[in-house]
Formats: C-alpha cells, sequence, structure tokens
C-alpha cells in the first residue's frame, strides 16, 4: 500500500532546521521525489505510532482507536490488570460479535490455547459484559469471530466447531486492511451494512 510505506518511511524525511528565524516556511521542499496521496492528509497523527510501536501496550490501546475509528461503537476495551491470558477486548457491530486480541508476535502457535478459550467462551455465553458500558452486549445469534490483530497478513486461521452447530471463525487480522476500511469510509460514503459485510469477509 503506498500511503502505508510513506508512513512507514517517514524517519526518512529531513527534519526542518533547528532554531529558524520567525515567520512562514514552505515545507513542501523537504523531499521534492516524494508524491503523497490525497488520504494520507487525513490519516490520524497515531497511525504511525500504530505501525512503528515496539510497545505492546501501546499497540493495544491504538487499535483500540482504530476500531473505533472505523465505525465500531459498540466496543469494551478489557483493562489492563486482567488475567494473563484474557482478551484485549471485544465488540458487536450489528450481526457481528468478536473476541479480539492484538499481538505484536509473526510467530502464533504460542496462542494456541488463547484462542480456543476465545472460542469456548463465545460458544458458551449469550452476552458479553463490559464495565465500562454499563450494560451486557447481546450476542445471542450474532455472528461470532476471534480476531488476533496483527501487523502481517489478515487470513483465516481456522475454524472452530461451536457446540451449538454454529461455527466460529478465528482470523489473523492485519492493522493495514484495518487502515484501509478507514480510507474506504473517508472516501466513499459506507453505510452500516456494507461496513458489516467487510468486517465479516476479512480473511475468508
Amino acid at each position: 500500500n503506498e500511503a502505508l510505506d510513506i508512513i512507514k518511511g517517514i524517519d526518512a524525511i529531513p527534519q526542518p532546521k533547528s532554531n529558524p528565524e520567525p515567520g512562514w516556511y514552505l515545507a513542501s521542499q523537504i523531499k521534492s521525489s516524494i508524491i503523497v496521496p490525497e488520504e494520507v492528509a487525513l490519516y490520524p497523527p497515531f497511525f504511525y505510532n500504530l505501525i512503528k510501536t515496539k510497545d505492546p501496550s501501546e499497540f493495544e490501546d491504538l487499535v483500540f482507536q482504530l476500531l473505533k475509528l472505523i465505525g465500531i461503537n459498540n466496543i469494551c476495551k478489557i483493562d489492563r490488570k486482567r488475567q494473563a491470558g484474557m482478551e484485549d477486548g471485544f465488540f458487536v457491530f450489528r450481526n457481528l460479535a468478536v473476541i479480539y486480541d492484538c499481538t505484536l508476535k509473526t510467530d502464533l502457535t504460542d496462542k494456541e490455547e488463547q484462542i480456543n478459550n476465545y472460542c469456548r467462551r463465545l460458544d458458551d455465553v449469550v452476552e458479553l459484559s463490559c464495565k465500562s458500558k454499563g450494560k451486557p452486549f447481546n450476542i445471542k445469534n450474532k455472528n461470532k469471530q476471534v480476531w488476533i490483530i496483527t501487523r502481517n497478513k489478515t487470513q483465516t486461521i481456522k475454524e472452530y466447531p461451536g457446540d451449538n452447530g454454529e461455527s466460529i471463525l478465528v482470523k489473523e487480522i492485519s492493522i493495514n486492511d484495518l487502515i484501509e476500511i478507514y480510507i474506504k469510509r473517508m472516501k466513499e460514503n459506507l453505510f452500516e451494512e456494507e461496513l458489516e459485510r467487510i468486517l465479516e469477509d476479512l480473511g475468508i
């Protein structure tokens, strides 16, 4: 993605001289060979940290902001004081219910038991409780998925067979694809029905 490549390469752009004389300066002379796509002007500043940070806690916080930014409002971020192995958050968007976990790791093999726990939780309950929201999220008869959000590629990891006959899709979701959804929302009139379909079909 050209726009994301530009964000990743920001470190290489020369910085203005220190202690300049008072006045206005033309910043476009920094690097004339760079053509900045129009949508980059719409990027929130935190996108840079989302792509660059090496701090897992900051990554979790920024993913939460990104999910809200693309239009997911019924979302709960789990307190960081939670027990080890718990999810980072969950959300409900129309008919989609998702437990998500954020990681900077590229190898997800050590998360297999955690993932199974998330699936069992979705399969066992009809409501997900969020203290900050004040009322539980009803997930009965929802399309249930588990997302492991990374900087890797988006793909379906496995299909977990639920006890009620409905399977739960487990996916690795790339922040790059979530940012692409944000760009789509900025450029087009993206209605809830279409956004729901895009979110459901990620990695399929």
